[in-house]
């Protein structure tokens, strides 16, 4: 992990940060790999990315001003001007408490001084910069974007690559019937108990195994990966029955399920994400991530070393015969 960490760091597109950061290698070896300095690398790509909007607000700023001089009477660009200004402010306000976080961790590491940090003091309890270290941001798996996952992703050294190849060759399973959904949401608990019971008929679970309704273990899926702690469960799960009965499901997973009613709705970094705690909690299972609106929908993820490889499938019953194909495997 130590070597994507300093990968990273040593980008020359981050080193307007290297003040800050000069610490951040020599801590990774201290704390012994790359996973310690998670947080750091996943606030310096916030960080990057408060620079850009920054920069694109002040240019929006500066033209709508423009504007203004020749129209001072216009409500609609002074409006404008005033979100302008408001937003500049919030965004700078965010920018530099992240600063101070990373300001503070180099400080409670004993790597920088207070000068060379820009005069951020320790604070006394958990709340303050100083704590920082000690928490991480909080973000819901079902709301993860693309920025969030890609500083998980260079952290850990992980890439999603789609794949025109199945995981594995199995017979079409052609005696499949498409889902009846409900005017619920997907994860309300009609329809997920309708989902398993389905599950069920098309992919019989093998023995000592169950569809699981995981939607009612709203933390199933939840893990702190140091730099940030990921909350959120999938809408049904293959689990272990003996995992099941503890009330530990999460450590017992075969196959994370995640629902969507419009396929225009699916989401990849979503899947990934579940893919990866998933994992997390059950390495020796090696789980493996399927969302689908359990019609003709339906894509796969599962672990290749460094990479998550993604799977469209070209319909049902080709879904349904590599899930089958995939529990007969020991």
């Amino acid at each position: 992990q130590y070597k994507y960490v300093t990968r990273g760091i040593c980008d020359p597109s981050l080193s307007r940060y290297s003040g800050l950061l000069t610490f951040t290698a020599r801590t990774a070896r201290q704390r012994g790999g790359g996973a310690a300095a998670m947080a750091d690398l996943f606030l310096m790509k916030r960080l990057e990315a408060l620079d850009k909007e920054v920069m694109d607000i002040k240019t929006e700023l500066k033209t709508t001003l423009e504007e203004l001089r020749k129209n001072p009477r216009d409500t609609i660009l002074h409006a404008e001007r005033n979100r302008l200004v408001e937003a500049l402010a919030d965004l700078n306000a965010h920018r530099k408490n992240l600063k101070d976080k990373l300001s503070a961790e180099a400080i409670s590491l004993g790597m920088v001084s207070t000068s060379e940090a820009g005069g951020t003091q320790p604070s006394t309890d958990d709340t303050g910069p100083a704590g920082a270290s000690a928490s991480c941001p909080v973000v819901s798996i079902s709301g993860i974007d693309w920025l969030t996952w890609q500083g998980i992703g260079e952290a850990l050294g992980l890439t999603i690559v789609p794949v025109s190849k199945a995981p594995l060759t199995a017979l079409q399973v052609h005696e499949t019937e498409p889902f009846s959904w409900q005017p619920q949401t997907e994860a309300d608990p009609i329809n997920c108990k309708a989902a398993v019971q389905y599950l069920n008929r098309m992919v019989p679970p093998p023995a000592n195994q169950e569809w699981y309704d995981s939607s009612t273990k709203h933390d199933m899926l939840s893990r702190n990966l140091s730099m940030i702690e990921l909350n959120g469960t999938s809408d049904v799960a293959l689990c272990t029955s003996a995992a099941v009965r503890g009330n530990m499901p999460e450590y017992g997973l075969r196959i994370v399920v995640q629902l969507k009613k419009d396929k225009a709705e699916l989401n990849p970094i979503e899947l990934a994400t579940e893919l990866l705690t998933a994992n997390l909690w059950s390495p020796s299972f090696k789980p493996i991530a399927v969302m689908t609106d359990l019609m003709d929908t339906w894509c796969m993820m599962w672990a290749a070393k460094e990479r998550i490889k993604m799977y469209p499938c070209e319909g049902r019953a080709e879904a349904v015969g590599i899930l089958r194909a995939f529990l007969e495997q020991v």
